[in-house]
């Protein structure tokens, strides 16, 4: 250690005993020559706390670090002990009287604590004959000083919780009956068991019962049917109502009271303070549609990654069925700007589930009221509420023809049995809804509409005329009167595939069976129905693949930034996992863009740096360096971290990490070089390899390796001279071009998407321009086989430059037209991104949210759209005169900081920093992800093909692509 005039000395973990008067002092000075300094502990605005540990047997201390000096505000504070173990400290006990069947019942819970205080997780757990393994009636956690609960539907519980929680069941049954336990998170086994009996004098009385009941019953069917007779005559007028329909409009309405209207006031404030423009705009609702997949944790060099577990088939291809009927109707809400809420991912358990405890005896219709007497309630896909064309509940089924797909089904069998489950999930969502709406619109009327995106119409056809039975379900569940034309409920691959699918979707939201039909809302019943199913009150947590818990996104800012967090490189595939775990010397990484090679660099390298390996990230060609340094940078960083923690332990076997300076040297674990292959001194490279592996072994790793030249493998001669002097040589490559692989490399193809959502990789444009002769050496992925992913992601945007003065547009090249770059800032802004770079944040957060029992809508957890998430790629062949266009011009007019990214400096992440939106040369930083790109089409000048450009240009955004595309026939003289 070198000390010159100045020295730190770093507390790792201050505590009472080291606060006080602090002075430094050098041999030979005075005391009047010092200088003291005090050092005491703030606790912020919480009361904090520290209790060192001890051996035992010997003396302990607690020190208690208050937000306020509690000896001048006199005001009381209590020390609670918490024990880790629950043997030795107060049980936990529960108490539940028995009561008659169809009671009340309350369960009692006394906690050694107080929960309130402790901010301790607990948990009620059910034991049964059905379920002897227990199951949670209720749980709760805490996030951010919020009591986040999840409790059976049809039970309540009794707020604040503290050293005590009462648990009612509203109407006793045999499903209630068996033993509970109320449990502490913290706690080991110092729960006692309570059991609940249904008291058996119920039994006894049934005989009187039945004697009351019987008489009751034939006079009960008089009346019903005197009703029919009357309702048949009404059932003429109103053709459309089903059966159903008839028996829910005889259930009576909940009267309301005072709680109920304030709840409903509550609501319809939230809903509006969400949504500013409800009346007249689209929304979908959560924001970004999720994957049903499982993940599993995994380490690697200590850093946490998430794997990717499939679901089945089944499900894999059920929910693609659902996102591309969801990017459907994004299409038709983007061109024809419709009022309406799409809603998605919506199960009964969510509906008004995070009512504020002030309004928890409210009286509005709730789904426990139905299911108590209706058990064949469904959940559906998706519900379409649009202020002209009402409510339509729609039920997808991702059934798939052996004429339309070629996949082998047993003679459509699975299609069959997907229409008889469709009929019946329609006619059960129908009874849910027309009950939760029956004291808004008690004759609303609900159109039901079955979506098949992946058989054909005429399948359909012929498997109906196979099958009358089904055919007579479906015409009755639908309202068709004729299945001559069953468009007009049933959409298939026809109407939902195609140049005209958005007229398809337009024509089927504007079809009406029956003249009499009032399909359409008032405006009030519009809002209160939305404020029920889409308000905060109704929006469930999500859990993300990393474990972290949110609330639904509710935002297109938050859908942009959610993707981008998801295809971040983060989350991989069960064959990166096994390769890294595999770790073979020299390994040929070969796929499309996006598909995780990058990310097995990554891991690899941080696996090598720490065994305490010296890594060294080569660059290979001239026209590609951008991708090798952000690995660097990537690497260069996780070595500091190291530094920080001090990772390594052991000298011997891990060498102590040398702090990594910006120019390599001779003590960097991780280094940089470039070198240029198509300068013919293949000696000299070699040569400069070998001495920098001379120091004691060097690890290698090399992303898009190149350049790739048909007539000559540079690269491929490249590693069999290397490897011929160096046997020992542990290099990894990549690459999205199709190399002649080195003789005796392991090489691995990936298919399966890491970094790129489908819906990019899907998009027409984009499958066209692989398939140009500038990208003919790429390989090429299957858009059917892209694999399972998180979510298909947000459609792609596009602004299409005319030229010629036609709509506004300028004749010139798209980055000086002043209408494209105008339609940028639109797009921009409606992804949620703030001029203001310090104020960046959803400016729809500050609404009162006292309809909710969370403090929040959004946990602070939820991912953030930021300026440097914004990356700008314009074809342009001066990077120093993009700052002069006209694209820049506006972008600064309108507020926003902008920047030009430069290739040329070799500190690549200090550029992308700050408060800015950056743009480049789409030629230059290339392998760079951001979560949204916009890529501006122009003129530009470069060894490598245009299209090759632009193709790795719109596959590095990881969630909302903006596109402008150069529609125009012909420009200017540059």
């Amino acid at each position: 250690m070198s000390i010159s005039r100045q020295l730190t000395v770093t507390i790792p973990r201050a505590a009472a005993n080291q606060t006080g008067t602090y002075a430094c002092q050098v041999a030979g000075y005075n005391s009047d020559q010092l200088s003291t300094c005090d050092f005491s502990i703030q606790s912020g605005t919480k009361t904090i706390c520290d209790a060192p540990s001890v051996r035992k047997g010997s003396p302990a201390w607690l020190s208690c670090y208050f937000s306020e000096n509690v000896g001048e505000s006199k005001r009381d504070f209590s020390i609670y002990h918490v024990s880790s173990q629950g043997s030795k400290g107060q049980a936990t006990s529960c108490n539940i009287p028995p009561v008659k069947l169809m009671e009340p019942a309350t369960l009692t819970c006394d906690f050694s604590v107080d929960i309130n205080k402790t901010k301790t997780n607990f948990n009620i757990v059910h034991f049964s004959d059905q379920s002897k393994a227990g199951v949670d009636v209720l749980k709760c956690v805490w996030q951010h000083d919020d009591l986040v609960c999840d409790v059976t539907s049809g039970l309540e519980f009794s707020r604040p919780v503290t050293d005590q929680l009462a648990l009612t069941i509203p109407r006793a049954n045999d499903s209630h009956a068996g033993k509970y336990s109320c449990q502490l998170q913290r706690a080991t086994n110092n729960a006692s068991f309570c059991e609940f009996i249904i008291d058996s004098e119920s039994n006894s009385s049934l005989s009187v019962v039945v004697g009351v009941l019987i008489p009751l019953s034939i006079l009960v069917l008089i009346a019903v049917g005197v009703l029919l007779y009357r309702r048949h005559r009404v059932r003429k007028i109103h053709e459309n109502f089903s059966s159903h329909e008839e028996v829910l409009l005889m259930l009576p309405i909940q009267a309301t009271d005072q709680t109920t209207e304030r709840l409903q006031e509550s609501l319809s404030v939230s809903i509006q303070t969400m949504y500013p423009d409800i009346l007249t705009a689209s929304y979908f609702v959560p924001s970004v549609y999720l994957n049903r997949n499982t993940y599993e944790n995994d380490e690697v060099a200590g850093e946490k990654v998430v794997v990717m577990e499939a679901k089945s088939d089944e499900t894999l291809r059920h929910d693609h069925a659902i996102q591309h009927v969801l990017n459907c109707l994004r299409h038709l809400a983007d061109r024809d700007q419709q009022a309406m809420f799409v809603l998605s991912q919506f199960t009964c358990d969510d509906y008004l589930a995070s009512v504020d405890e002030q309004f928890a005896h409210h009286k509005l219709p709730m789904p426990s009221d139905l299911t108590r007497r209706d058990k064949d309630y469904e959940n559906f896909d998706v519900l379409v509420v649009h202020r002209q064309y009402g409510v339509v509940v729609v039920v997808v089924k991702a059934s798939v023809c052996t004429a339309d797909m070629g996949v082998e089904i047993r003679d459509n069998e699975r299609v069959v049995q997907d229409l008889r489950e469709a009929v019946k999930q329609l006619d059960g969502a129908e009874r849910m809804l027309k009950h939760l709406m029956a004291d808004v619109k008690p004759d609303i009327a609900i159109r039901k509409t079955l979506m098949l995106p992946n058989l054909s119409l005429k399948s359909l056809s012929e498997i109906l005329a196979k099958h009358q039975d089904v055919a007579k379900a479906l015409r009755h569940c639908t309202g068709l009167t004729d299945l001559s034309d069953m468009s007009g409920e049933c959409l298939c691959a026809d109407q939902l595939h195609g140049d005209n699918m958005v007229d398809q979707l337009q024509k089927w939201l504007g079809v009406h069976h029956t003249s009499l039909a009032d399909y359409s809302l008032s405006e009030n019943t519009y809002q209160t129905i939305l404020s029920r199913f889409c308000g905060a009150a109704s929006r469930p947590y999500l859990t993300l693949p990393d474990g972290r818990r949110v609330c639904t996104p509710s935002s297109l800012q938050q859908a942009v930034s959610l993707t981008g967090e998801l295809f971040n490189g983060a989350i991989i595939h069960p064959e990166h996992q096994q390769l890294v775990t595999e770790a073979p010397p020299r390994v040929f990484l070969s796929g499309p863009p996006g598909s995780g090679k990058t990310t097995s660099l990554v891991l690899m390298g941080r696996k090598w740096l720490s065994e305490g390996h010296k890594v060294c990230v080569l660059s290979t060609w001239r026209e590609n360096r951008t991708s090798s340094k952000l690995l660097h940078d990537i690497l260069k960083e996780f070595s500091e971290r190291m530094d920080t923690s001090h990772a390594p332990k052991d000298p011997q076997v891990f060498p102590p990490p040398i702090k990594v300076e910006t120019k390599n040297t001779k003590k960097d674990i991780v280094i940089f070089e470039e070198v240029d292959f198509e300068k013919k001194e293949m000696k000299k490279i070699i040569k400069k390899v070998k001495d920098l592996a001379a120091s004691g072994g060097l690890f290698i790793l090399v992303d898009d390796a190149g350049p790739y030249r048909e007539d000559q493998p540079l690269f491929k001669s490249f590693c069999e001279q290397l490897v011929a002097v160096n046997p020992k040589l542990h290099l990894w490559a990549a690459s999205c071009l199709t190399h002649e692989t080195p003789n005796g490399w392991d090489v691995k193809h990936f298919q399966r998407t890491v970094s790129c959502p489908p819906a990019i990789l899907r998009e027409k444009n984009v499958l066209m321009l692989a398939q140009k002769n500038g990208c003919k050496s790429l390989v090429k992925w299957d858009p059917d086989n892209i694999g399972v992913a998180p979510t298909e992601g947000l459609p792609v945007k596009y602004v299409y430059h005319h030229g010629q003065d036609v709509q506004g547009h300028r004749h010139c090249y798209p980055f000086a037209c002043e209408k494209c770059c105008q339609d940028v800032i639109t797009l921009l802004k409606a992804s949620g991104l703030e001029t203001d770079a310090r104020d960046i944040g959803d400016n729809r957060q500050t609404a009162s949210t006292s309809t909710t029992s969370s403090a929040n809508w959004e946990s602070a957890s939820t991912p953030r759209l930021y300026p440097t998430d914004v990356l700008l790629l314009v074809e342009h062949e001066d990077l120093k005169n993009i700052i002069n266009t006209n694209f820049c011009k506006i972008l600064k007019r309108s507020g926003f900081s902008v920047q030009v990214g430069k290739s040329v400096e070799s500190d690549f992440s200090s550029q992308i920093v700050g408060h800015h939106l950056w743009i480049s040369n789409a030629t230059h930083f290339r392998g760079l992800k951001r979560k949204v790109v916009v890529y501006v089409e122009g003129r530009g000048q470069s060894n490598v093909p245009q299209e090759w450009i632009r193709l790795r240009g719109v596959t590095s955004c990881t969630s909302q692509l903006i596109w402008v595309k150069d529609a125009a026939s012909f420009h200017p003289e540059a």
